[in-house]
C-alpha cells in the first residue's frame, strides 16, 4: 500500500498597497446660480482603495432614477451630479456618500439645515445653521462668494436693506 503526503504551504502576500477607506475632496461652494442653467457638482476623492461607490442625496432623500431632471455619472475616484435646467424646485441641501470595503466617508450632517429667507425692506431675520460629525465641523456663513464673521452659525439681518440681498452660503468642513 502506498501512501502520499502532501504537505501545503499557503503563503499569502498583500501587495504594496494597502487597502484604505476613502476620503472626500472639499465640496465646491456656488454663489451665482442662475435659474434655467446647467448645473455640474463634482464629488470626488483624495483617497481611498478601488472599488469606490458613490451615492447622492437631496435633503437627505436618495436619487435615484425617478429624478428625470437629474443625472449622475460616476467615474473612477469622482461622481457628478448634473442639474440639466435648474430650477426654484432644486434648492436644497445635496450629500454625497462615496464608501469601499473598509469603509466610507461622508461630510458633516446638518443639525439645523439652512434654509432661503425673504425679507422686506426693514424687516429683521436670522439665518441658521450647525451641524454635526467627526471631528467636529467649523461653520463658515459667506455672502456673495466673501466670509462673514458669525457666532456660533448665526447670521442675523436687522432692518434688512438692499445691501443684504445677495447669496448667503453656510459651510460646514470636518475635514
Amino acid at each position: 500500500m502506498l501512501l502520499i503526503f502532501a504537505l501545503c504551504f499557503l503563503s499569502v502576500f498583500r501587495s504594496g498597497h494597502a487597502s484604505v477607506a476613502p476620503k472626500l475632496s472639499p465640496f465646491p461652494t456656488f454663489n451665482s446660480l442662475k435659474e434655467g442653467s446647467i448645473v455640474r457638482v463634482f464629488c470626488g476623492v483624495q483617497q481611498g482603495s478601488a472599488p469606490l461607490y458613490f451615492n447622492w442625496f437631496f435633503n437627505s432623500k436618495l436619487i435615484t432614477n425617478h429624478f428625470s431632471d437629474i443625472e449622475i455619472e460616476t467615474n473612477e475616484g469622482e461622481s457628478v451630479l448634473r442639474i440639466k435646467k435648474l430650477l426654484s424646485n432644486h434648492t436644497g441641501n445635496y450629500t454625497c456618500i462615496v464608501r469601499n470595503g473598509v469603509g466610507e466617508d461622508t461630510p458633516a450632517k446638518w443639525v439645523i439645515e439652512p434654509h432661503d429667507l425673504r425679507l422686506n425692506a426693514g424687516e429683521s431675520g436670522k439665518l441658521e445653521c450647525s451641524a454635526s460629525g467627526i471631528p467636529l465641523p467649523t461653520i463658515q456663513w459667506k455672502k456673495d462668494d466673501n466670509n462673514i464673521l458669525s457666532d456660533s452659525g448665526v447670521v442675523n439681518i436687522l432692518k434688512s436693506t438692499e445691501k443684504d440681498s445677495g447669496t448667503y452660503e453656510c459651510v460646514a468642513n470636518n475635514n
